[in-house]
C-alpha cells in the first residue's frame, strides 16, 4: 500500500506547492502533455515524470500500470508551459521487505537513479506525446 501512496504522495505534494502561487490569469500557456514510460517495452510503474522548463515551475505525473503518464501543472491546469523543457524519470524504488515475509530482515533493493533525458523536448500548444524507454535512455 505505501509503494502506491509514495508516488501519488509526491505528485500531491508537488502539484499543492506548485499552486500556491498565481492563478488563470497570470498562468503561462500550456500545452497538454501525455506519454509513456517503459524499460525495454515492460512498462515502468508508478516513476515519476518532470519537465523542468528553461524558466518556471516543473510539470508532474506519475505513470499507471501500463506506464502512461500525464502532466499536471497545477491542480487545475493540465499540462506544461510551452516551450523547451529537461526531462527526469524517477523509477519508483521498492520498499524493503516487510517484517512478516521470507525475506524479512534483508535489505531493500537499492534505489533505482533518476534519468534526465539527454535530449532537451519541446511542449508545444495542443496535445503533445512524448513517450520514453529507460533501456534505451541508460545504453
Amino acid at each position: 500500500m505505501l509503494r502506491r501512496m509514495f508516488p501519488l504522495g509526491v505528485l500531491s505534494l508537488a502539484v499543492a506547492v506548485a499552486s500556491g502561487c498565481g492563478g488563470p490569469s497570470d498562468r503561462p500557456e500550456l500545452g497538454e502533455v501525455s506519454g509513456t514510460v517503459t524499460d525495454g517495452g515492460a512498462p515502468v510503474v508508478n516513476a515519476s515524470v518532470e519537465f523542468h522548463p528553461q524558466e518556471g515551475r516543473p510539470s508532474v505525473g506519475t505513470t499507471d500500470a501500463e506506464g502512461r503518464y500525464s502532466l499536471q501543472y497545477t491542480v487545475d491546469a493540465a499540462g506544461a508551459k510551452v516551450g523547451t523543457h529537461t526531462v527526469r524519470i524517477s523509477p519508483y524504488n521498492e520498499p524493503p521487505p516487510p517484517p512478516d515475509s521470507a525475506d524479512a530482515g534483508k535489505p531493500a533493493p537499492p534505489p533505482a537513479a533518476p534519468v534526465t533525458v539527454p535530449e532537451p523536448v519541446n511542449v508545444e500548444a495542443g496535445e503533445n506525446t512524448f513517450n520514453f524507454d529507460l533501456e534505451k535512455l541508460n545504453s
